[in-house]
């Protein structure tokens, strides 16, 4: 399983074609666990994230814990990941990892209350799997 991020991008980068491109925000807005149609465009720029397919996003920040506790899977290969957005790339089935009692809320990770950062998820994801 390999843990990586996005590459920045705004609203303000969007065009009405190009590159299709998935935005931390739109998981909030537009997309459910997974996402295989994308309607935002981008101009491409040097050094970006593409999809591969089987990725799953989570959101690197948010306003609440619940915010961060979302996630989706990328269907499709050849779309551009934005900034903001933690992506794992598993290489095997993923097992899902619950915490929750009676519907309350698991764990967030992160060095600040609501911030998901890529290592640890790593951390976390390496302690739990042993």
């Amino acid at each position: 399983m390999t843990f990586s991020k996005g590459s920045g991008y705004s609203k303000g980068d969007l065009t009405e074609s190009e590159a299709p491109i998935i935005l931390y925000g739109r998981l909030y807005t537009k997309y459910e666990t997974s996402i295989s149609d994308v309607d935002t465009y981008v101009e491409a720029k040097e050094g970006s994230v593409y999809s591969k397919g089987g990725e799953v996003i989570v959101p690197a920040s948010g306003e609440t814990a619940e915010d961060i506790a979302r996630a989706a899977t990328v269907d499709k290969s050849g779309i551009l990941l934005g900034g903001d957005l933690n992506i794992v790339m598993p290489n095997e089935d993923i097992i899902a990892i619950c915490r929750g009692v009676y519907g309350q809320c698991g764990e967030t990770l992160g060095t600040c209350e609501y911030d998901n950062y890529t290592e640890d998820i790593s951390t976390y994801y390496s302690r739990v799997r042993k």
